[in-house]
């Protein structure tokens, strides 16, 4: 964990530019009962009763140095899915982006 967290703290290098990733799994929510809309005077009204529409997992990957990230949704969250986000990120992200550097930390 050590040498994950050095990385963090080294100065920034356009060579080696340093790319994060972490990915989290987020419910996917629909109204049980219609929403009242907001009018003049009033505040919009949500019942606190849901209805679960499915999963889906976000995937990120950025630069903190450059403030350069991307998004993705999958609907599953699976090793296959996190290779194909990391492939993704190694042949089409990092050439578009850091067409110079020679690795990536």
């Amino acid at each position: 964990m050590e040498v994950v967290l050095n990385h963090y703290t080294c100065p920034e290098n356009s060579e080696i530019p340093l790319i994060c990733m972490d990915e989290a799994s987020k419910e996917l929510h629909g109204y049980l009962y219609k929403p009242m809309p907001m009018q003049p005077g009033m505040d919009a009204k949500e019942d606190y009763h849901y209805t679960r529409e499915g999963v889906r997992t976000l995937f990120i990957s950025l630069d903190p140095h450059r403030g350069w990230r991307r998004v993705s949704c999958r609907d599953s969250r699976t090793s296959s899915d996190w290779a194909i986000e990391l492939k993704h990120l190694l042949d089409v992200d990092y050439h578009v982006d850091y067409p110079h550097a020679p690795k990536i930390r």
